[in-house]
């Protein structure tokens, strides 16, 4: 997302150096089965991709669904490519060969330096940044991408481990108490990207687990792994399984173990080489790295079969295998373009009983869930793409016979388009075991609906097997509700109660307390329509009573980069973080403070004064600070660059001067304009009292020039439209440093100018909720902000 919803930019165009991106041959036969295989495509995206951000069409990022995630990115394809030149990949060995030059030169003699951990082990929103949850401070984490629990939970001992993006895997011994204590236990892995867990349904003690590296939610830093570790301690020592050395350089995306103690794999596409300015390139190395399928070791992972090849019709891979609970010998794996298929002879060969929601969309992804129902099999699936049909939802009430006919379309008002356009990043199915009829469906967020229609639906539960939900996003508090973190990946509930759960997003671990509430008198004071509160009760007569954040010492967020204070190089830096905006660390190791929420990419100081700051959103949006990271007086500045026809990566290269004479707001990097017109960044510093725009996409609205804005800190204020030609036209166009004009209207009706230049607002503007960017007059260039109070 961003947002919070944060989110993977698609960008547009690929020619450099005369390199075209070439179509994968995928060329390896599906091994057995029906095979209603589609085309596998490449992974670029297509013309009229509707999460693509074409030249001149990046919108200024926001909270909300316009800071758009795509699945791929052509720049980083483009880049990729160079850097393989002339061959068309860089092969796994060169990964293995960096890693092995590395020790050599680290068992070299060389002087002792020591690292210490600054955490932030408690990242903290400020009340005034948490403009999608309850208004009050929030600690957040990384994100969450794979979650269990030991089959024994009581308090004191529950032990809960939970797998991370880019952190590795954490375990808390006890995983109900107030503030568990978090501990990080996979230092011995080749690499911090998590894909999988899973506890062995055959250990009673639960202490042996399997975790499988390399994260295959096909998002551009969605990091490829090194294979799957074992523990048979509760993770106080793991074991790389030898026959899973294969899977490096792809994703494990789900391990299943079958009563007979087989294990399964399903192995997906990841990303190699990721770095914050270029992103990563979706790669699909040469062999000898393992091709797509769901794989079965018989001997303990001392070697994996491909049992199930699914290279020749899917561009990425298996993402889920399952057991079914009644019978051992049954699996079920879903595939990303291909639906869900089934094996009813331990993986001899495989049928496909669901078909795909959007089949030309390689991006189509199918999750599932599988209950025991009195000696039934039954299941659940939930699909979406990036575009196309809107996520659906699903059952069949006898999996092990099941057909595509079987399968009773359960899609309401309540749950469609549960995963919107991104459910190939975030879509996950989970009935606790012992409850069929209990099924939870968690996809990203609602931003058209949140605070009005429903809270949001990113987590949804039904207890009547599907017929029925209500939105479990935010808890009872009727004041300040705790609220999930946009964009879910994982969740586990209690053994003893299914409706205490832990759950996992890009924003780390929240869990609820077990019971419920009923808030549905909220939505008398939404103004909404007759049927639109009628909606809204259906969802909100059922809440967790209570959401509870677990991410004290779960020091998981995802830094993208860091600037560095010329005047405290120890003590003030800022970062960049995946989902979670821009933090600032001023010395605490333990504390450090969110200045700006979004997606978090470059970020910088003035040379010459600590106190002026850039930052960036996603794409080609950039804020400037005068008031010391204050995160009430950030200001839009880059009008100009977001009007240029150029693209840009989701994180794109940007600086402060270092020459403390030259810095101003203005950032490092030139817009490409008709008629190579230069616009200068115009300078903001001694404005009191301006606040950032948060425009917000209404739902299923794709135009990037036609957003609501809020006032951030007041999350529940009067919205407003504005224009992208607004801000396209926000600076002058002639050279001339254009003179800023602020209009206040109170609410007397009268008015009062200020000249920014003189940078000051006469007799003490107050805040305003609204910028009305004005096309700058000739020859005089200005820019006209209206101020609605």
């Amino acid at each position: 997302m961003r947002r919070w919803r944060f989110a993977r930019l698609v960008a547009a165009g690929l020619a450099a150096l005369g390199l075209a991106v070439a179509a994968i041959a995928l060329v390896t036969t599906l091994r057995s089965g029906t095979a209603g295989a589609g085309k596998a495509d490449a992974i670029v995206n297509s013309k009229g991709d509707r999460d693509a951000v074409t030249p001149g069409k990046n919108a200024e990022a926001s909270v909300g669904g316009n800071e758009r995630r795509g699945p791929d990115a052509t720049p980083e394809v483009e880049a990729y490519l160079q850097r393989a030149y002339p061959a068309d990949e860089i092969p796994i060995d060169a990964t293995l060969a960096s890693q092995r030059a590395w020790a050599s030169l680290s068992a070299r003699a060389h002087s002792n330096g020591t690292w210490q951990l600054i955490g932030p082990s408690k990242a903290t929103y400020p009340a005034v940044l948490n403009v999608l949850g309850d208004g009050d401070q929030y600690v957040t984490a990384g994100r969450v991408t794979a979650m269990a629990i030991a089959p024994n939970c009581d308090h004191g001992d529950c032990a809960v481990y939970v797998g991370a993006a880019g952190g590795g895997i954490w375990r808390a011994r006890d995983g109900l108490s107030g503030s568990p204590r978090w501990e990080f236990v996979s230092g011995s892995f080749a690499t911090n990207a998590i894909g999988s867990l899973i506890v062995d349904p055959n250990d009673g003690s639960g202490k042996t687990l399997y975790a499988g590296t390399g994260e295959p939610n096909v998002s551009i830093d969605s990091e490829a792994g090194m294979g799957i570790y074992k523990t048979t301690n509760g993770g106080d020592t793991w074991t790389q399984l030898a026959g899973s050395v294969q899977f490096r350089g792809r994703a494990v995306a789900s391990i299943a173990i079958t009563p007979s103690g087989d294990i399964l794999a399903a192995i997906a596409r990841a990303v190699r080489g990721y770095s914050s300015v270029p992103g990563g390139a979706v790669s699909n190395p040469p062999p000898p790295v393992a091709t797509f399928g769901v794989y079965k070791s018989s001997d303990g992972g001392a070697a994996f079969t491909n049992v199930f090849d699914v290279t020749a019709m899917s561009a990425r891979g298996a993402n889920e295998v399952r057991v079914d609970p009644n019978n051992g010998a049954v699996y079920y794996a879903s595939v990303l373009q291909q639906g869900v298929w089934r094996s009813s002879n331990g993986g001899a060969a495989w049928t496909q009983i669901k078909t795909p929601l959007n089949p030309g969309n390689n991006t189509d992804r199918s999750e599932f869930a599988v209950a025991n129902n009195a000696g039934t099999t039954r299941m659940y699936v939930g699909q979406g793409a990036s575009g196309g049909q809107p996520a659906r939802f699903y059952r069949a009430d006898d999996a092990q016979a099941a057909t595509n006919a079987s399968f009773v379309d359960m899609t309401t008002p309540q749950n469609i388009n549960y995963c919107t356009g991104q459910c190939w990043y975030d879509n996950i199915l989970y009935s606790p075991a012992g409850y069929p009829d209990v099924i939870y469906l968690l996809g990203s967020f609602d931003y058209g609906q949140n605070g009005r229609s429903s809270n949001a639906r990113g987590v949804l539960l039904s207890t009547d097997a599907g017929a029925t939900w209500s939105d479990m996003t935010k808890d009872g508090d009727p004041n300040h509700s705790e609220s999930t973190h946009p964009d879910q990946h994982a969740i586990v509930t209690n053994p003893n109660n299914p409706f205490q759960y832990w759950e996992g997003s890009d924003g780390g671990v929240v869990r609820s307390d077990g019971g419920f509430a009923d808030v549905s008198w909220k939505c008398d004071q939404r103004n909404l329509s007759a049927a639109g509160n009628a909606y809204c009760k259906s969802l909100l007569w059922r809440v967790p009573n209570q959401l509870f954040s677990l991410n004290e010492g779960f020091s998981t967020l995802q830094f993208q980069s860091l600037s560095v204070s010329a005047q405290r190089p120890q003590n003030n830096l800022q970062g960049g973080t995946q989902d979670n905006g821009t933090f600032q660390f001023t010395g605490s190791n333990k504390v450090a403070w969110q200045e700006m929420y979004g997606d978090g990419g470059q970020s910088g100081f003035s040379a010459a004064d600590d106190s002026l700051r850039v930052n960036t959103f996603t794409g080609q949006a950039n804020d400037v600070n005068f008031r010391n990271g204050d995160p009430t007086k950030w200001v839009v500045a880059t009008g100009a660059i977001v009007a240029s026809p150029e693209a840009s990566y989701f994180y794109p290269p940007v600086t402060a001067d270092p020459n403390p004479a030259n810095w101003g707001p203005g950032l490092g990097r030139r817009p490409r304009l008709p008629g190579d017109q230069l616009r200068g960044v115009h300078d903001l510093r001694g404005q009191p009292g301006l606040r950032r725009l948060r425009p917000h996409r209404r739902a299923g609205d794709e135009r990037p020039d036609e957003r609501r804005l809020r006032h951030p800190r007041r999350g529940r204020g009067r919205r407003h439209r504005a224009h992208a030609q607004q801000h396209r036209n926000a600076l002058g166009g002639d050279g001339h440093r254009p003179r800023l004009h602020l209009r206040q209207r109170r609410r007397s009706g009268r008015l009062r100018r200020v000249d920014a230049d003189r940078h000051a607002l006469r007799d003490g503007s107050r805040p305003f909720r609204h910028l009305d960017l004005r096309r700058p007059r000739q020859p005089a260039p200005r820019v006209d902000l209206l101020l609605r109070i």
